[in-house]
């Protein structure tokens, strides 16, 4: 069986019937994924090493997308923005 493939080629829905205990688990993985995103986007925009800057971009930049899939899951209209501190020193954020 063939698990990766093209994005185009995947049949995606988020149409599914969440159990109380699914939701509660969903709306955990949202809140880690916009927490992990605002986090690296700080990092990314005060890091004092431009190689940092790259990674944690990127980083931040997947998980928005996971907190988006969360939301299309969950079925919300909007979610609140994360304010995770970070530092100007990279290897502090590195921790």
């Amino acid at each position: 069986m063939n698990y990766i493939m093209e994005a185009k080629e995947a049949d995606v829905y988020f149409d599914i019937e969440l159990s109380a205990r699914d939701r509660a688990n969903a709306e955990h993985a949202l809140e880690v994924e916009i927490s992990n995103s605002a986090f690296y986007m700080c990092a990314a925009g005060k890091t004092d090493n431009p190689e940092g800057k790259i990674l944690f971009k990127a980083l931040g930049k997947i998980e928005a997308e996971h907190a988006s899939i969360w939301k299309k899951i969950l079925k919300l209209a909007t979610v609140i923005s994360g304010n995770d501190a970070c530092h100007e020193q990279n290897v502090k954020n590195l921790k």
